[in-house]
């Protein structure tokens, strides 16, 4: 049976008006010393990787708008993954229920403040859309096909195709993902080059200024860190004080999962298109597939060093929180805690309205994260009741290394692919918005931005 990938990426506005700059906590002793991990991860010397292209404010691009379709590689999803989204299938009824009530503390009913057509899908398959918005006001909006910059009015300010963008005279652009640093008043974004490990790259981009249109620093690392055979997949970042971080997972030429990696850069040396020191490290506990950077989650970064979260991919009762204790050259450390959580469970692919092909719900992989106040906040999908999926959205207390989870959705539903942000004026305050895919089998595939959750006492 054919599937579809069912993907989105959102960015929603925090109302912080003003920049902290907050070390991050300290986990206590007695309990970092029983949930500490014993494998260390190994970090490489630190590299230097010189300016490889500049994006400058005069660059025309050619426009060639080639037709190219399904550009990124598929791996086979996981043989556990596999078997329970069958078996679940085998479970699941469709049924909608006119009286269920959609779980959430809403104290804050979302309301659209402008509207306008956004960055233009050409069905390049998946589309992997990221977005971005400056404090002032400037929007980068990146999917596999293009790229394109407007104001906060709806007025396009550039449009290029990704492969005009970047260089690609070798292989397929593809997978950006692309953030705004509010600590240093930038845009930091990346996409990786190519599907095999003779010319698989990671191009780190760093705005020259904080308007997207003076240009772009451009680094060309390499995608095959280890020089097993290994290409580099899946790109997540985040931001310290200092640095910034890249995120991946390498996979043997024969697409086998070879591992996770965590690429360390400086970024005062990127933003101003120096010499770019970096490391890397590898051999991380518990095998992570997919590591997600959780940056400071309103105006400002934290530091030094920074946190990381993983799950497991299709079922389990655990986290493992990843502390970056430093920046290069202070001699840091990489040091995974495993944290307990309510059982989870990846659900049975979604049904939607018209058709008998199913949307893919993907798998439990942590897909976006923040941190603030002490606390990692975070959000998945897994399953909530009849096989149906839910968002499964996370407080992780980092000095007691403790987490309390929800699972939130609707009957006869599937809730995906959640994107979680801050929405509060202070930093004390836990209130957040959750953005994410909704179908069923009497309604199409849509997205929604529902949810407000206020205090750890009303979660």
């Amino acid at each position: 049976m054919r599937k579809l990938l069912f993907t989105i990426g959102v960015i929603i506005f925090c109302l912080m008006n003003i920049t902290y700059s907050q070390n991050k906590v300290k986990i206590k002793k007695d309990i970092a010393e029983e949930k500490k991990l014993d494998i260390t991860p190994i970090q490489s010397g630190i590299l230097t990787q010189e300016l490889s292209y500049e994006i400058s404010a005069d660059f025309h691009p050619e426009n060639w708008n080639v037709n190219v379709r399904n550009i990124e590689r598929k791996h086979e999803q996981f043989p556990e993954v596999q078997l329970i989204k069958e078996q679940k299938l085998l479970q699941k009824e469709k049924y909608s229920n006119p009286n269920a009530v959609e779980d959430g503390n809403k104290e804050v009913t979302p309301v659209i403040g402008e509207n306008f057509h956004g960055n233009s899908y050409n069905y390049y398959n998946p589309p992997d859309n990221t977005m971005a918005i400056s404090n002032g006001g400037y929007i980068v909006t990146v999917v596999n096909s293009n790229i394109e910059y407007y104001n906060s009015n709806g007025t396009q300010l550039f449009s290029s195709s990704l492969s005009d963008f970047l260089p690609s005279s070798t292989a397929v652009v593809y997978d950006p993902v692309v953030m705004y640093d509010s600590h240093y008043d930038r845009f930091f974004m990346v996409a990786l080059h190519g599907t095999s490990s003779s010319v698989s790259k990671v191009y780190a981009c760093f705005s020259m200024t904080n308007n997207p249109q003076d240009g772009w620093w451009i680094y060309s690392l390499t995608g095959n860190p280890l020089g097993d055979a290994s290409w580099f997949d899946y790109p997540k970042i985040g931001v310290s004080q200092e640095e910034v971080y890249i995120t991946g997972n390498l996979f043997f030429d024969s697409d086998d999962f070879n591992q996770a990696t965590l690429y360390q850069l400086d970024k005062a040396a990127g933003y101003s298109g120096g010499s770019l020191n970096w490391q890397y490290w590898y051999n991380i506990d518990s095998s992570p597939f997919t590591l997600n950077p959780t940056s400071w989650g309103q105006q400002g970064a934290i530091g030094p060093g920074i946190y990381l979260v993983s799950n497991d991919s299709y079922s389990g009762n655990y986290i493992r929180l990843y502390d970056l204790t430093d920046y290069m050259g202070n001699s840091p450390e990489l040091n995974v805690y495993s944290v307990s959580t309510d059982p989870y469970e990846v659900g049975a692919d979604a049904y939607q309205n018209g058709t008998s092909t199913l949307l893919d719900v993907g798998d439990c992989r942590i897909l976006s994260s923040f941190y603030l106040d002490g606390t990692v906040h975070f959000v998945f999908t897994s399953e909530r009741s009849d096989s149906y999926n839910g968002l499964n959205y996370n407080r992780l207390n980092v000095s007691a290394l403790t987490n309390t989870s929800g699972n939130y959705g609707l009957e006869g539903y599937d809730y995906c692919y959640g994107s979680v942000a801050s929405f509060a004026s202070s930093s004390s305050d836990h209130s957040v918005m959750i953005c994410f895919l909704r179908t069923s089998s009497t309604t199409y595939p849509e997205v929604r931005l529902e949810f407000s959750i206020k205090k750890h006492s009303e979660f």
